[in-house]
């Protein structure tokens, strides 16, 4: 009687704290998000952010297929022409060598500036998260991820860079880590005011879903 007196007594005490627990964090996960909310209202950035029914949207946003096709056609296939024509009519293995490296290149930046180019989804009732590339060409190929809130155990903010010949693009890619070590690239902000202040406020957001 006493050993089950015992037993029934560190239940209730174990759903006791689970229920304080998950209101602590329902009250930091709500104060994070009109946080947000009132930083992108007040910067009038409510395209970025769009929260609804308890789902959390950043960077919702279509490019389209001409601004996917663009990057296609400067980045990788005229390149790839000039390469064509000197390995069929010039015959040039210096050149042939030098746009090889340019079209490796700019295959490596393309594709650090799509993949960030997504939309987050943040479901707060279902406790998990999505990511959706916005290009309509790459989105085929990128596919959508889904991270439970429980498998998040890290959220990063980090500045990222492409040099240009006189000057170079900047942005902040925001991502997380899982338990098993992977990484996510979630979204990308620019890296300017007031931006980089929204940006800070989405991380935030994650890191209070974060047990």
């Amino acid at each position: 009687m006493i050993l089950q007196q015992k037993f029934f007594h560190r239940l209730t005490l174990a759903v006791t704290l689970k229920k304080k627990t998950e209101k602590q964090m329902n009250s930091k996960i709500e104060q994070s998000v009109l946080r947000l909310n009132k930083n992108a209202y007040n910067h009038k950035k409510q395209e970025l952010i769009k929260y609804e029914s308890g789902i959390l949207r950043v960077n919702e946003n279509d490019s389209g297929f001409w601004t996917s096709f663009l990057y296609i056609i400067f980045l990788i296939l005229v390149p790839l022409g000039f390469l064509i024509h000197n390995i069929i009519f010039e015959k040039d293995y210096l050149t042939i060598s030098l746009l090889i490296s340019l079209i490796v290149l700019f295959v490596y930046q393309l594709n650090k500036i799509i993949v960030g180019e997504n939309t987050l989804e943040i479901n707060l009732k279902e406790e998990y998260l999505t990511t959706k590339n916005n290009h309509f060409i790459f989105k085929k190929i990128l596919k959508p991820k889904k991270i439970n809130f429980c498998k998040i155990v890290k959220s990063e903010l980090t500045k990222n860079s492409i040099q240009h010949k006189f000057d170079s693009s900047k942005w902040l890619r925001l991502s997380i880590k899982d338990n098993l070590g992977n990484k996510y690239v979630l979204t990308d902000f620019k890296n300017s005011y007031p931006e980089n202040t929204i940006a800070n406020d989405v991380k935030n957001v994650i890191d209070a879903t974060i047990n």
